[in-house]
């Protein structure tokens, strides 16, 4: 905040007056500078560390892509493993048989992203730069809400074969519902792997920037 004073004498003819006015808007000038080179330096500051934490955080991510893709491929395994015990049912043959549902998705972290949108530093970023980091980010975003469709799927198929009883009380019907159900997972498990290679691409176009 800044703080004009009134003269401490009395001001004795024109010359002196302007001359006052001269020094007060000299000073105001310097003063308004200074708080601009201070803004200045502290927005820089800002996007700086919000730009090394993201950069950061992309990569720990990066590295995490590669298990999360193991857990994919096991899941589809699973999906397929489990499609061949219910036409084992249906066929009467499946003794010994048992259906796995069990998904394990490894989590991709966005802290360092919320932390930029909150402290307003994508205010003072360079519009490529923010531009690039939201893609970024969107893409996990996509990536998280397939991640949680994909469990709701597999939950869903689970509840029809948690459903049933006994083997033998398998109804046509319900076995063409467990069927489609384990179907639209694996789906959804193959469009989430194209998704983690999409993200592997885009991050790797980060890092070299």
């Amino acid at each position: 905040m800044l703080d004009v004073h009134p003269p401490h004498r009395k001001i004795d003819g024109v010359k002196e007056f302007l001359l006052h006015i001269l020094t007060i808007t000299v000073g105001l000038f310097i003063a308004l500078s200074l708080e601009g080179l201070v803004e200045s330096v502290h927005h820089r500051h800002l996007v700086h560390q919000a730009e090394a934490a993201m950069r950061r955080e992309v990569a720990d991510n990066a590295r995490d892509l590669s298990q999360i893709r193991t857990q994919i491929d096991k899941e589809l395994k699973m999906l397929d493993d489990d499609r061949a015990v219910l036409a084992k049912i249906a066929n009467a043959s499946a003794e010994g048989q048992h259906l796995s549902f069990n998904m394990e998705m490894g989590a991709l972290k966005d802290a360092a992203w919320r932390t930029a949108q909150t402290s307003g530093a994508f205010t003072y970023m360079a519009y490529e730069d923010a531009q690039d980091f939201s893609t970024v980010y969107a893409m996990q975003d996509q990536f998280r809400g397939a991640q949680e469709q994909v469990i709701k799927d597999d939950m869903d198929a689970a509840a029809t074969v948690e459903s049933v009883p006994d083997a033998g009380q398998w109804t046509p019907e319900r076995m063409a519902t467990a069927i489609d159900r384990l179907a639209v997972a694996k789906m959804r498990l193959t469009y989430l792997k194209m998704l983690v290679v999409a993200m592997d691409r885009t991050y790797r176009a980060l890092d070299k920037e």
